[in-house]
C-alpha cells in the first residue's frame, strides 16, 4: 500500500518526460490513447505470475513494449517476483 502512494510524492513530470510517458502509454493501450500529456509518474505493480515474455515485451507481427517499460519515469513494484 505504501508503494502505491509513492508516485503521489514525486514531482509532476516536465514537458519532455511527460511526452515520453504519454507516448509509451499510448503504444501500450490499444483501446484508447490518453487525453493530453500524462503529468503524474506512472505506477505499475507486476503480478507474481507474469512471464518473462510479458515483462520484456516483443512479439511477432506488431511488437509491443513489456510490462517493465510501462512505468517509465515512475515506479515499478516487484513483489514476489518470478524465479
Amino acid at each position: 500500500m505504501l508503494a502505491e502512494r509513492l508516485p503521489g510524492l514525486l514531482p509532476p513530470l516536465p514537458d519532455d518526460q511527460a511526452l515520453e510517458v504519454t507516448s509509451i502509454a499510448s503504444v501500450m493501450s490499444s483501446e484508447a490513447a490518453p487525453l493530453g500529456l500524462l503529468r503524474r509518474p506512472p505506477y505499475v505493480a507486476m503480478h507474481h505470475g507474469v512471464t518473462m515474455a510479458a515483462m520484456v515485451g516483443g512479439g511477432s507481427g506488431r511488437p509491443s513494449p513489456g510490462a517493465v517499460t510501462a512505468p517509465h519515469r515512475g515506479v515499478l513494484f516487484l513483489d514476489e517476483g518470478a524465479k
